[in-house]
């Protein structure tokens, strides 16, 4: 069975997405138990981390298309 890029991709993205869950899940559960709570700073850094990635694969997908042929509306 081959793997395909974009079933790749797909798959970071869901991983990146469940990850992100379970961070802010866990951040949650320790603020009604008043726990020390995960630093602020981890948690923004994450979300930029992948508010980056889904930009670099879109850019990538438009440019494929844009090669491709496929016109883009906007």
């Amino acid at each position: 069975m081959e793997i395909y890029e974009h079933n790749v991709i797909t798959w970071y993205l869901v991983i990146l997405n469940v990850v992100a869950i379970l961070i802010y899940g866990w951040d949650k559960v320790c603020a009604m138990r008043q726990w020390w709570r995960v630093p602020e700073l981890t948690l923004l850094l994450f979300d930029i981390s992948r508010k980056v990635v889904v930009a670099r694969c879109t850019l990538l997908r438009m440019g494929a298309m844009l090669l491709a042929g496929i016109r883009l509306c906007m």
